[in-house]
């Protein structure tokens, strides 16, 4: 998860910009490896590397006369050189605790190594990251951290056993089997503590990570762990082949009689009737050797669907093999992956949708895609859904990006999870050649992962942003597809899966557009012509440094969701992840805020802030800090005479609770600002208070007398807009967050993995 940055001061970074010239060419071997003589004042600036905070992260960037090879023999080791000098001129080796290497990984004139964060006695801290990529010299081009908090002192104390119970208990599913349990350091955005990582499993598609308080045993979180989405074959599926199915070759089939290749394996699904599926091989090659099926849809039985998933898992396997040279492995030991067609749980019981789980190396379990049979549509009809989940697989294996991240100022946020679904849009567009996903399914039924997706669009950040994966995935897919039409297939190609096995796991879209652009500088294949071509597409969709704060427009609505029930209404208080921002000018006379839910759940408290943000906090409830505070849907108005305020010549910021989200499930909502202006050329902002944007702990109201900071308690101020309207109260920030029930179920729009 992405986490306050690490205490630093100006002087430690201007230090590092001043001395890494220096400090690492003592390190430098091969052509141009002599270090320049500091001056009598120290080295010279200009040979400084590049040091910048992008979020959570901290980027340290070379030029290309700045460039070095470190000493030592493998990748690895020239790596731990390098972050061993940067981490001690940034003044965090005391903070870190031990970086382990992960992988490394070799794509288009770079080697990038990946280190994964151990704390706390040396127990992994899942999601943080050290990335360094070396150019085709092997020099030091990007140091990349995303370490996440300070690593505490050993707080010591007792830990209590793996409570296998408690975690069925919490993930819901009766009769579950634990698949791995494991003791790590878990990061919440502020501090670490010890937890137990449990895997818990019921069927193929139900499974979910339980985080407990190695403490206590008490719950932190449930996190799923399945990516849901959407020989005689369709080219890539019935719409775009005009029902026309295609008999074509079948490569790397290593079985004369079943679908078992050298890459993938197909089967079909015989449910039990008891939540479970039972791959096997049902379709068999006939006297020729041949699998020439006829599509039988909706069919539960339909072999023709485990010849079509079988083909497009070969295709886009062999698309990463040779575009990229990754061979995707299940915890690299084999290269087959398991795809099941006709995917039931119950016979003769649709299941509307597609999912990739993760291998799990501990169980020797490899990973599994699965395309359910849909009441309308066979999911598996569709290659553009093949190649989406395999996608997701790419990203397992390079970036590992989590389902979420949490920012200690914003709160839960999806961001991570939007670029695994935008890059993975990508990729399956990319192959066909066309920016429209999933046409086959989109005539159909849908699963909330299924439903057709298009990357020729105009959406920004952070104009457009909704708040939910698959949504705001659409932002960072037609990022990639612009530039694939601007600057070419294969050069695009290059520079989306370079970025990808740089990425931090819990980056956001401003980090992904700061990292894009980074690597586009440096990349081999890209002419300066394509660099800057690639900064006017990435400027243009808003994406370096964009923040989830919506700007919003007078008059125009904007729709968002809630965040999942299992994530933002337990880890997060129930703050949307969405916040949102209208400047107010000089002669505006009246603003009319008005919430709205669009589904049957959906309760929500309104918090608004004068001239900066409203803060999250995330140990209290409410876990906010804000100037005041409106109960309920509906409307609410503020002028000059209003409880709270029309903060004219000022930005009026506002935060969302969704006060039902762990108890009525995930909502979504949209919000209007109307915004009445007098016209008056001339008028003046009124004189602001004199501590005005200083960032204070805690709004006070009237009744607080005496109460400041910390102490203060939330004042009820009279309702506004009677039952219909919005109730307000100033609100301080009150005491602990009092444990929530946790409700799994309910709507689902999306679910992913993150691996620790």
């Amino acid at each position: 998860m992405s986490n306050p940055k690490l205490n630093r001061v100006a002087c430690a970074l201007t230090a590092l910009a001043l001395a890494l010239p220096a400090s690492y060419a003592a390190a430098q071997t091969g052509p141009g490896a002599s270090a320049p003589a500091p001056s009598p004042s120290g080295p010279r600036a200009p040979l400084g590397a590049a040091v910048r905070e992008v979020g959570g992260s901290t980027f340290v960037s070379f030029a290309e006369h700045q460039r070095f090879r470190p000493a030592g023999g493998s990748p690895v080791e020239r790596a731990e050189a390098v972050l061993g000098r940067v981490l001690g001129d940034l003044g965090r080796l005391d903070h870190v605790g031990r970086l382990v290497p992960r992988r490394v990984l070799e794509a288009h004139g770079y080697t990038v190594v990946r280190f994964e964060r151990h704390a706390l006695g040396d127990l992994l801290v899942p999601g943080a990251s050290a990335i360094v990529r070396f150019d085709a010299a092997d020099r030091v081009e990007l140091v990349l951290l995303d370490l996440g908090s300070p690593a505490a002192h050993d707080p010591g104390g007792a830990i209590v056993p793996a409570p296998d119970a408690g975690a069925i208990r919490a993930s819901g599913f009766e009769g579950a089997e634990i698949l791995e349990r494991r003791l790590v350091a878990f990061d919440d955005g502020a501090t670490l503590r010890r937890a137990w990582s449990i895997e818990v499993q019921r069927a193929a598609h139900e499974r979910v990570r339980v985080w407990l308080d190695a403490a206590d045993g008490s719950l932190l979180l449930v996190e799923p762990r399945i990516r849901h989405g959407r020989g005689r074959v369709w080219e890539p599926n019935p719409v775009v082949a005009e029902d026309m199915p295609s008999d074509v070759e079948l490569p790397n089939l290593t079985s004369s009689r079943f679908l078992t290749g050298r890459y993938v394996r197909a089967r079909s699904c015989r449910p039990t009737g008891v939540s479970e599926c039972l791959p096997e091989q049902r379709a068999v090659a006939d006297e020729e050797g041949d699998f020439l099926y006829d599509p039988d849809d909706p069919a539960f039985d339909d072999e023709f669907s485990e010849v079509n998933v079988y083909f497009h898992t070969d295709r886009v396997a062999e698309y990463f093999r040779s575009a990229h040279g990754l061979e995707w492995t299940c915890c690299e030991e084999s290269s087959i992956i398991d795809v099941v067609a006709n995917y039931v749980e119950i016979p003769g019981v649709a299941f509307e949708n597609a999912f990739y789980s993760p291998s799990l190396c501990s169980r020797s379990q490899c990973a599994l895609m699965a395309f359910g049979q849909g009441q309308m549509r066979d999911f598996g009809y569709d290659g553009d859904v093949v190649y989406h989940e395999y996608g997701h697989g790419i990203v397992d294996v390079t970036a590992e990006l989590a389902p979420f991240d949490v920012d200690a100022r914003l709160g839960v946020g999806y961001e991570p999870g939007a670029l695994n679904e935008g890059i993975a849009d990508y990729f399956s567009s990319t192959i066909t050649g066309d920016p429209r996903l999933a046409d086959y399914l989109a005539g159909g039924t849908l699963g909330g992962e299924s439903s057709l997706r298009e990357l020729d669009n105009d959406l920004r950040c952070p104009d457009d942003l909704f708040g939910q994966v698959h949504a705001d995935g659409r932002i960072w897919g037609a990022t990639l597809w612009e530039i694939r039409e601007a600057i070419g297939i294969e050069k695009a190609d290059a520079l989306a899966f370079a970025w990808l096995t740089t990425s931090p796991s819990t980056a956001t879209l401003g980090e992904a557009g700061e990292l894009l652009l980074e690597t586009a500088e440096s990349l081999e294949v890209l002419e300066a012509a394509d660099v800057e071509t690639v900064r006017g597409i990435v400027e243009g969709r808003g994406l370096p440094g964009c923040e989830r704060v919506v700007p919003m427009e007078s008059g125009r609505t904007y729709q968002g969701y809630s965040g999942q029930d299992v994530i933002t209404g337990n880890l997060g208080g129930g703050v949307v992840p969405l916040h949102y921002a209208i400047d107010i000018p000089a002669d505006a006379t009246r603003l009319t805020l008005n919430l709205q839910k669009r589904t049957f759940a959906g309760t929500y408290d309104l918090y608004v802030r004068d001239g900066e943000r409203v803060r999250y906090v995330g140990a209290r409830m409410p876990p906010l800090v804000a100037d005041a505070s409106f109960t309920g849907v509906g409307e609410v108005e503020l002028t000059e005479t209003s409880e709270h305020a029309l903060p004219r010549c000022q930005t009026l910021y506002m935060a969302i609770v969704a006060t039902d989200l762990t108890t009525s499930g995930q909502s979504l909502y949209e919000l209007t600002a109307d915004l009445e202006t007098s016209g008056d050329a001339d008028a003046e902002c009124p004189e602001l208070p004199m501590d005005a944007g200083v960032e204070a702990d805690a709004g006070v109201g009237a009744d607080d007398a005496g109460a400041t900071g910390d102490d203060a308690g939330p004042a009820e101020m009279p309702m506004d807009g009677g039952d219909d309207g919005c109730g307000c109260a100033a609100p301080g920030v009150g005491g602990a967050l009092p444990p929530v029930p946790l409700v799994l179920g309910g709507l689902m729009l999306w679910a992913w993995r993150r691996r620790s």
